[in-house]
């Protein structure tokens, strides 16, 4: 009965396997220019580095011939035999469209197909004008060329192959549900507690190798997934031109100019994001108590921005809000699309060009959200995650807690060449707060408020520690969070206080006009990037939804999203809209007027995402 289970399922397995091989050596060879430099060990590294996603998409492939298999055990007729060949044969055409058209797409847009890719399909003569018949005609014998290429394979190890086989209820039912299993775990891409996705094939500085290692088959089911809720008119609720101009007064300014904080050029930046830590946590904010006092004692030494707020709910989000200055929308993650990131630009990018090197510390996984993807195509390098510590540390169940981490950084950046941006991101306060400390604690808040202790605790005596590194008078510390939380007071989905985030600057570097003193204004974690690159002097035009905090010109307000939903605030108002119930949210929000401003960012923001 195993040789059912073999012939439908293990057999393709691994043809399925070689032609994913054969196909993404065309894309390497096609695009050898872009890396040509590059070692060979490196290039070959691409099909290693794939496996992974070559077994969750060949598991896909597998679900249909899987139960063909339960066919062919009752009837045990050869007409099952044939669906299960012109399954594959369908298959090969699709997959073969696929990667030729990530092939030529990569030529001209530097990624693999997207959503964009799907809207042009509504015009195909404008697609044949674009390129060219010849074109068209040269990239439709090149499909071809992979069927012939990939049914040639299947021809001579499977479509000819018998199947004889004696009837076993039990072996059969053993060997289904084996299979069954394994197929699962393959989707997923293993038994780890995050499903896979790009970033775990990401590893090269060479953007060309990391798309290449990304299987076609995947990334085109990923997209699909990912705007599977794109509706390009869900948010339009006024004419386009005049939802721009509400969007763009929020954004003019009398003068550019900035006030400078360091009193260095290119200090060294060391980036310490909180993993869903509130602002409420501290007593500056709640005014009553501290719930994080070895960093509220900090205060005194840096410049703290009292009225900081997150962009967003998740880390993936948070990421491209810090680094890339660009607001999420509500159902999508543009940190999931390289397609899409890839043209977005950041602050990595920019500050490359004055010689930052960057590095990343996490004690989860990185691949989580797939922010990995993001910090590898923006030059992060390296990428410490939960693969980098050992068992013995990793006793949180999503990885290494905060005193491992805050250890493994400094292990790591002993002796680092300057200047340097490193993010270390911490990850014991996230659900589901399991640390030993509770225990016997049922209430969760008291859980998150006693890991924010803990998280706290680390952070104080890791501050006594660093001040021996050698580059330490050269650094300049952000203390900040990824997002916020509905911890500890439960707050509402559209309360501001539930996007309210710390966001402190400290260090040797900083001017000491600003040591000690507190900021008012209402800023965004959109707004650190363009605030960062400023104070180096660098580019800051391609940053539009990013602004300067240390500009005093500057409009007060915080734009942020969430399921369904976004608000806009200001010092007058927290006015949001929810999507679904078509009503207003948030505090303070009575007029029409501001109803509309919140509704205009969404608009535009929304065909900003959909047009990248």
């Amino acid at each position: 009965m195993f040789k059912v289970i073999r012939y439908y399922v293990l057999r393709p397995f691994f043809i399925w396997l070689v032609i994913f091989a054969i196909f993404k050596s065309f894309f390497l060879i096609y695009h050898w220019n872009n890396i040509s430099s590059e070692n060979l060990s490196e290039i070959f590294s691409v099909f290693t580095n794939s496996i992974k996603l070559d077994i969750s998409s060949i598991s896909y492939l597998l679900l249909l011939p899987l139960l063909f298999s339960i066919f062919q055990f009752f009837i045990n007729s050869n007409i099952v035999k044939k669906i299960a060949k012109y399954y594959h044969l369908i298959m090969i055409i699709v997959v073969s469209i696929i990667n030729v058209s990530d092939i030529i797409l990569y030529e001209y847009w530097s990624s693999k197909i997207s959503l964009k890719a799907f809207l042009f399909l509504n015009t195909p003569s404008q697609i044949v004008a674009t390129i060219g018949v010849f074109k068209f005609s040269m990239i439709a014998i090149f499909i071809l060329f992979h069927f012939f290429i990939a049914k040639a394979v299947f021809e001579k190890y499977y479509f000819n192959k018998k199947i004889v086989f004696h009837k076993s209820n039990i072996s059969f039912t053993f060997f289904f549900l084996l299979s069954a299993t394994l197929l699962t775990i393959g989707i997923r891409g293993g038994l780890q507690e995050i499903p896979i996705s790009q970033s775990s094939v990401y590893f090269s500085n060479n953007n060309t190798l990391n798309v290449a290692s990304v299987n076609p088959f995947w990334n085109f089911m990923n997209v699909i997934v990912q705007n599977v809720n794109v509706d390009s008119k869900q948010y339009e609720k006024m004419d386009n031109n005049e939802a721009k101009n509400i969007v763009k007064r929020f954004y003019e300014i009398e003068k550019d100019t900035t006030i400078y904080l360091f009193n260095i050029k290119k200090p060294n930046i060391v980036y310490i994001a909180l993993e869903g830590v509130n602002a409420n946590v501290f007593k500056a904010i709640n005014n009553k108590k501290s719930f994080a006092p070895n960093i509220e004692n900090l205060f005194s030494e840096g410049y703290f921005f009292l009225n900081m707020y997150s962009s967003g709910f998740r880390s993936d989000q948070g990421m491209v809000s810090i680094f890339g200055g660009f607001p999420p929308t509500p159902l999508n993650s543009i940190c999931a699309q390289p397609e899409k990131f890839a043209n977005l630009s950041s602050m990595p990018k920019q500050m490359q060009n004055i010689n930052y090197d960057f590095s990343f510390f996490h004690g989860g996984d990185a691949s989580f959200g797939n922010f990995k993807s993001y910090l590898v195509y923006n030059g992060f390098k390296p990428i410490i995650d939960v693969s980098d510590f050992s068992k013995k540390e990793k006793t949180q169940s999503l990885g290494a807690p905060d005193e491992f981490l805050f250890k493994k950084f400094n292990e790591k950046m002993k002796n680092k060449k300057e200047p340097f941006f490193s993010m270390i991101f911490t990850l014991t306060t996230h659900e589901p707060f399991d640390m030993p400390f509770n225990k016997n604690v049922s209430d969760e808040a008291k859980k998150y408020l006693n890991t924010v202790l803990y998280t706290d605790s680390v952070i104080g005596k890791w501050f006594k520690e660093v001040k021996k590194m050698p580059w330490y008078d050269n650094t300049i510390f952000i203390i900040s969070s990824d997002h916020s939380h509905f911890h500890p007071n439960n707050y509402e989905i559209d309360a501001s206080e539930r996007y309210h985030i710390p966001f402190l600057i400290l260090g040797k570097p900083l001017k000491q006009e600003f040591i000690g003193k507190t900021n008012n204004k209402i800023v965004s974690m959109v707004d650190i990037p363009k605030t960062i690159i400023k104070q180096l002097n660098l580019n800051t035009d391609k940053f539009k939804w990013s602004k300067n905090m240390m500009n005093p010109y500057e409009n007060e307000f915080a734009f942020y999203t969430y399921v369904n939903g976004s608000c806009l605030k200001t010092k007058k108002h927290n006015c949001g809209w929810e999507y679904n119930w078509n009503k207003n949210m948030g505090e303070n929000c009575n007029s029409e007027k501001e109803k509309k401003e919140n509704q205009a960012f969404m608009q535009v923001l929304f065909e900003d995402y959909l047009n990248y």
